[in-house]
């Protein structure tokens, strides 16, 4: 949101819109969508400008903006499932947003976690703050699950200017985008990784945020200007006999099959597998949009950024 000049001082509202899609079976209810908003600190840049955050947390649930001439109870409002202070961790908003859909892909159900706002409000670092704490989970909970083997793979893709590139590959084509008349949208070709272990995980995630298109704004000296979306497959089946003697960590990778050259981009969570099934399929999406103000806040002009705002 725009700033507003009061006697010298600029009251900005920086913060993100955190949003999950939940399994309905751990909801117990009809809604599948849970939102949040998480309200960052001021950077020291704004500080100095003499600037303060314009809106505060009022308990877990209300979000209310902060208006000098007017009492509390007449300041405008908004109602979320959750709203974090600038005081609330990262490791806080992992825990209420996102750990609940790792702990269900487990045991077979699609999820999908994505932030939205503003360039500078915090996206970007909120979105690889889950990511990470999701891969320590991850494989947290393998390891203390000795009833079933698991294999994890990754996807990840960008979208700028009506574009799609595959983030697992350095130099990687504008993909063709497909319909399939079972999955839904499908990326031609789209590359996937098996994943051994929480620190390559990571490593891939640092691989892929360096791929991503990134230009200097008013607003951000280093902006993401594209759509992210990275996707964990984690396929689970009863562990092998007593007798086998792999260690779990040689079996939680494994290489895309070369006849799957299409994987679907869909984030659909209905489709969830049978929790009592001998094999279950899951997959968890991690959606970074990008900034959504248009290009005259940020002093971004380009011919690029304009084709993008027309998305």
């Amino acid at each position: 949101m725009d700033a507003v000049k009061s006697s010298k001082i600029r009251r900005s509202f920086s913060g993100s819109i955190v949003g999950a899609l939940v399994p309905a079976a751990d909801t117990g209810k009809k809604e599948k969508v849970w939102v949040a908003v998480r309200i960052r600190p001021l950077l020291e840049l704004e500080q100095l400008a003499r600037e303060r955050v314009a809106w505060r947390a009022v308990g877990t649930n209300t979000l209310q903006r902060i208006d000098p001439d007017k009492p509390d109870v007449h300041c405008l409002s908004y109602q979320y499932n959750r709203v974090f202070s600038e005081s609330c961790s990262s490791e806080q908003v992992y825990t209420d947003a996102a750990r609940g859909l790792v702990e269900a892909s487990m045991r077979g159900y699609n999820g999908t976690v994505f932030a939205y706002g503003q360039t500078g409000s915090g996206k970007t670092y909120t979105m690889q703050s889950i990511m990470t704490l999701a891969a320590k989970d991850l494989f947290q909970l393998i390891a203390e699950d000795g009833t079933r083997e698991c294999i994890i793979r990754m996807a990840a893709v960008e979208i700028y200017n009506e574009l799609v590139r595959d983030l697992l590959r350095d130099d990687s084509p504008d993909l063709k985008l497909l319909d399939d008349p079972a999955k839904g949208t499908v990326a031609e070709n789209l590359s996937e990784a098996g994943v051994q272990s929480e620190q390559h995980l990571k490593q891939l995630l640092v691989e892929v945020e360096s791929r991503r298109q990134t230009r200097s704004t008013r607003m951000n000296d280093n902006s993401s200007r594209s759509h992210q979306i990275v996707r964990l497959y984690i396929e689970s089946r009863p562990a092998s006999g007593e007798g086998d003697d792999a260690e779990p960590s040689d079996r939680l990778a494994a290489e895309p099959s070369d006849a799957q050259n299409m994987t679907d981009l869909a984030v659909d969570s209905s489709q969830q597998q049978p929790v009592s099934a001998a094999v279950t399929i899951a997959s968890i999406n991690f959606v970074d949009l990008a900034g959504s103000e248009r290009g005259s806040p940020t002093n971004e002009t380009g011919d690029k950024e304009k084709r993008r705002q027309q998305e």
